[in-house]
């Protein structure tokens, strides 16, 4: 089986020791990464401690200042464009020691940053983590976690990027009390408190360093995954494709697949409408089905035009698929997925499933079966 995943950062593991309030040793110890390949790294280098010049934010004057020739540690520069790079917002967070810098939802930005907030958070110093998000439709925002040591507050304080007759600007700043912040196995800084009646969850450790390959991951999901989404999210197994329930959702992620950025199966059937021999063509691109075994399974079927309605599938936030490990035998191919949830970050790694596939000569495959494991 090759293992694709993951290297969770030894540095996830000593914050999640230091929230805990034990030792980093017998917290990493009693959690066991054998089962899906993690591996040890050393500790990345945390910012230098060293007090600079005022950073000139409006409610700074207790807390640390940033330190003496230090900026973000940006990590993953090629997911930054001219966009961004000219952007004078974009400018004041690449010279912010204290920033985690997110573009797209990207992190592209070092651990150090957030190792260096919680160390001196645990040992009761004052101290900042300035968390800049960069969407690609929308201003900038930022949320900046503080905690002063000489009143003993942790709090946070939001704001973002505002256009008024005299351009962007940074708006207004709200500050919340913080009743609790953790660090999540998986990268992201948990909150509740006054700002949200649900814990706010925020990444702040790029997904290239929790995973070693994390764009293989996720391509191969794209490929072996994507097709079956709505089956792997809803947990509904097949032996064979005859059992198959979800035909209807599953022609809309292979149509949604072929289409150009920007378009949908909605685009292509807007009524959601279409004839039973177009289903079937689209299924037929990845399974050895007969128009019978279809039909059985599906509700919206129109006797008198011979064509059925897809209604809509998935709602809410969705889970992210990542593909774990691969292995191929003969002309068959199995995958290990599992689920990413979209607000935690966490993946579950207590439950997986197994996606088997027939190769074919001209590079396409068949579904076979998917089940679950554990």
């Amino acid at each position: 089986m090759k293992k694709l995943l993951v290297h969770t950062f030894t540095a996830i593991f000593i914050l999640t020791a230091l929230l805990s309030g034990c030792g980093q040793q017998s917290c990493a110890g009693n959690f066991d990464a054998s089962g899906y390949g993690v591996s040890s790294e050393s500790e990345p280098p945390l910012p230098s401690s060293e007090a600079a010049s005022d950073n000139g934010k409006s409610e700074s004057d207790q807390m640390p200042e940033s330190e003496a020739g230090m900026s973000a540690d940006i990590r993953y520069p090629q997911f930054v464009t001219d966009k961004f790079t000219d952007s004078p917002f974009y400018q004041e967070a690449a010279r912010d020691g204290h920033a985690v810098i997110l573009v797209d939802g990207t992190v592209i930005t070092s651990a150090n940053a957030a190792m260096n907030f919680f160390k001196q958070y645990q040992a009761g110093e004052s101290c900042e983590l300035n968390i800049y998000h960069f969407p690609a439709q929308w201003n900038p925002w930022e949320n900046r976690i503080c905690y002063d040591s000489a009143t003993g507050e942790l709090y946070e304080l939001h704001r973002s990027v505002v256009e008024t007759a005299d351009g962007l600007h940074w708006g207004e700043e709200s500050r919340y009390a913080v009743d609790h912040i953790s660090f999540t196995e998986f990268g992201c800084i948990c909150i509740t408190g006054e700002a949200s009646s649900e814990p706010f969850y925020t990444q702040v450790v790029s997904d290239y360093d929790l995973f070693e390959d994390y764009d293989r991951m996720v391509e191969l999901a794209r490929q072996y995954v994507s097709p079956i989404y709505l089956c792997v999210v809803q947990s509904d197994t097949f032996s064979n494709p005859s059992e198959i329930t979800q035909w209807p959702a599953i022609l809309e992620r292979i149509v949604s697949m072929e289409c150009a950025d920007g378009e949908s199966f909605w685009t292509v059937y807007p009524d959601g409408e279409l004839s039973v021999d177009e289903m079937i063509r689209q299924i037929s691109k990845y399974f050895e089905v007969d128009r019978d075994a279809v039909l059985h399974k599906v509700k919206n079927f129109m006797v008198d035009g011979d064509t059925i309605r897809y209604e809509g599938g998935l709602g809410g936030a969705y889970p992210q698929a990542l593909v774990f490990d691969v292995q191929k035998s003969g002309d068959t191919t199995a995958v290990l997925c599992r689920l990413r949830d979209a607000i935690t970050g966490d993946v579950d790694m207590d439950r997986g499933y197994l996606i088997t596939v027939r190769n074919k000569p001209d590079g396409t495959f068949r579904y076979l079966s998917m089940k679950e494991v554990v």
